[in-house]
């Protein structure tokens, strides 16, 4: 804390989505993780090791957190928006 508050660290891609009403940014942002998301599933029905396969999961699970985070951040910022 800082003389009594609370520090916040804002991230560009935060001050992205708050400047974000229409929700063009949102939806820009999440098509690129889905699109990035098909090309792993797609990598990993071509045949991967056990390895392989295991850290290509890792990479899906993150990029389905990162579009949750995504969305709640948004929808954080927009609630009067989203009633």
């Amino acid at each position: 804390m800082i003389n009594g508050e609370e520090e916040s660290i804002v991230l560009e891609l935060e001050k992205q989505l708050l400047n974000d009403v229409d929700g063009s940014s949102r939806a820009v942002i999440n098509e690129d993780l889905q699109n990035w998301r098909q090309s792993l599933k797609r990598h990993i029905d071509s045949g991967v090791t056990t390895r392989q396969f295991e850290a290509l999961q890792a990479l899906l699970e993150a990029i389905d957190c990162a579009t949750e985070v995504v969305d709640a951040t948004w929808v954080q910022h927009h609630r009067e928006i989203v009633r």
